[in-house]
């Protein structure tokens, strides 16, 4: 992959909010550029989620005049009935991450503009994310599928085309009120196809047809409604689940492990909510088809729950695309502290090698990381860390540019950026307190280290000795699993098995949290790599040793 167009690619996918300089419909304004090959992605309801329509029947859903929806439903899907008027669910929704999948009919009989497959999707009945064929349908920029309707164009154009199936996935925060006066605008972050197209993007107002949209108070939650444009556009797996109340009251339960002054307890790293670890786990290891480079759809899913769960937290989340063979893959970025000073990167791969579960590897470093987002969020870091989700560490891809992490530290040394160090966390869920249940790659070490898998091994070259030492120290004092720290060159055998090779590669100081993989866990690379097999305890306690490490760095 050319360094270069990974950074065009990934400029032509930044969609910070921004004032709206356009009229509305103004014909002028330019169109988002064109990527092909996009498809949908067909999520699964997660757990906590309300499942709006399953293929069987719109028991849920009436028509905006209170009388049952008349839709037609066939095949798994539901097709506006032209005419009959739009329809909207039983139930209300304030902050919500909907979920959606759609097409458009193949050809409509000439049709073109905002005659090709037109609908769309209001969340809370007034904020509209457009439903329309634009894939080789010109229309007016803030009118295209996946526009914030007469507002803001998608960042990209990724429509599947005609008579192809699309997906939304959509994260929802809902206006805030001060009596008549908004204290606090709407704002979305939508994948379309997989692709970020708008990331917490601020509405103007609600959806309004060819003039400048006001606010004006209304309900905390109302219905979700999709429009009757009078095309016959098709629906599908259709769920919705609730935002964490983080701005005003929390969800799940505010449980930061320590404060930025490094005070600590080891009995409040237990209180880390181990469930969401687990949720994490569980959720990222069932992906179907498995994230690996031979299914990029697959990777697309895991991306898109990463950084889903990112933005929940209030975060800018940053992708990081770039090709592989012609097919996007995108690192997932979230940036935190202040903007000046050193750099510190905390990394976890979410791809799988060979379609296995995965759930130590990797899903146990990306839930710890995923967790690690979420404390900050309550006690942001006063220094600059970067926390990055990386795509493509798995064979054939390990050792090659086209690693994730290969783009991400190639960035930071093009860019100048100093970086105090790197840490890769890479399987980090499995323990065993059997004796001799620990393996070595060369025989002496078994002299040295413990003979049971019971301990996070702390890696690094001799060179990286001050970061490691730190790292340890901060780490070893508030933390109940025991730490091995291991300073080797990268030619002894697993030394370098993970992202933070390729810091190395550019000069940065780096080092890998691990609990030894294959070393110890007898499920590595294989389907047995589940996640009841995972110790979610220690994986909590890790939470809270690195939360602290990240507290302890300040200036420089």
């Amino acid at each position: 992959m050319n360094f270069f167009a990974s950074i065009c690619l990934l400029s032509a996918l930044s969609t910070a909010p921004q004032e709206n300089q356009w009229g509305v419909h103004d014909m002028e304004r330019p169109l988002p550029p064109r990527i092909e090959g996009a498809t949908a992605l067909e999520l699964p309801a997660p757990k906590d989620a309300t499942v709006l329509f399953d293929g069987s029947h719109l028991d849920l859903w009436q028509h905006n005049n209170g009388s049952k929806a008349q839709w037609d439903i066939k095949d798994g899907h539901f097709q506006v009935k032209a005419g009959s008027g739009g329809i909207r669910t039983r139930g209300t929704f304030g902050d919500q991450h909907l979920h959606l999948e759609w097409r458009t009919p193949k050809s409509d009989e000439g049709k073109t503009g905002q005659g090709f497959g037109n609908s769309g999707v209001f969340l809370m009945s007034k904020y509209e994310i457009q439903v329309l064929e634009t894939s080789m349908n010109r229309t007016y920029a803030d009118g295209m599928a996946g526009s914030m309707y007469g507002q803001f164009p998608p960042a990209v154009n990724v429509g599947a085309g005609p008579g192809e199936w699309n997906s939304y996935d959509i994260f929802f925060r809902a206006p805030r009120f001060k009596g008549k006066v908004v204290d606090s605008p709407a704002w979305v972050t939508v994948f379309h196809n997989g692709h970020m197209i708008h990331e917490q993007h601020e509405f103007e107002g609600p959806t309004t047809h060819k003039r400048r949209a006001v606010y004006t108070p209304h309900a905390d939650q109302l219905p979700l409604s999709l429009q009757d444009h009078g095309d016959p556009v098709q629906f599908r797996n259709i769920w919705v689940r609730p935002l964490p109340k983080l701005f005003g009251g929390d969800f799940p339960p505010k449980s930061p492990i320590h404060a930025s002054s490094g005070n600590s307890n080891p009995e409040d790293i237990r209180k880390v909510p181990q469930y969401l670890l687990q949720m994490h786990v569980e959720n990222l290891s069932t992906i179907q088809p498995r994230p690996d480079g031979a299914h990029p759809s697959g990777m697309q899913t895991a991306s898109t729950y990463i950084a889903g769960h990112s933005a929940w937290l209030g975060y800018k989340v940053r992708s990081q695309t770039f090709l592989v063979e012609g097919k996007p893959f995108r690192n997932v970025i979230v940036r935190m502290g202040p903007d000046k000073g050193p750099l510190t990167v905390v990394g976890a791969h979410y791809d799988v090698c060979d379609s296995s579960p995965g759930a130590d590897d990797n899903a146990s470093g990306v839930a710890v990381l995923l967790e690690l987002a979420r404390q900050l969020s309550f006690n942001p870091p006063e220094s600059p860390i970067e926390l990055v989700f990386y795509a493509l560490e798995e064979p054939p891809y390990f050792r090659t540019e086209d690693m994730g992490s290969a783009h991400h530290a190639k960035a930071l040394k093009a860019a100048g950026t100093e970086v105090r160090g790197m840490i890769s966390l890479e399987m980090l869920g499995y323990f065993d307190d059997t004796e001799g249940s620990q393996s070595y790659p060369v025989d002496a070490m078994a002299k040295l280290y413990p003979s049971a898998g019971n301990f996070l091994a702390l890696v690094a070259r001799p060179e990286d000795k001050d970061w490691l030492t730190h790292v340890s120290g901060v780490m070893s004092s508030c933390m109940h699993v025991p730490l091995e720290n291991l300073f080797a060159p990268r030619q002894l055998p697993g030394v370098d098995f993970s992202d933070h090779l390729n810091y190395w590669d550019q000069g940065f100081s780096a080092m890998m949290i691990t609990d030894t993989a294959h070393l110890r866990n007898p499920n590595y690379h294989e389907m047995s790599d589940t996640a009841d097999t995972l110790n979610y305890d220690h994986m909590a306690d890790t939470v809270g040793g690195v939360l602290k490490v990240l507290h302890s760095l300040k200036g420089k």
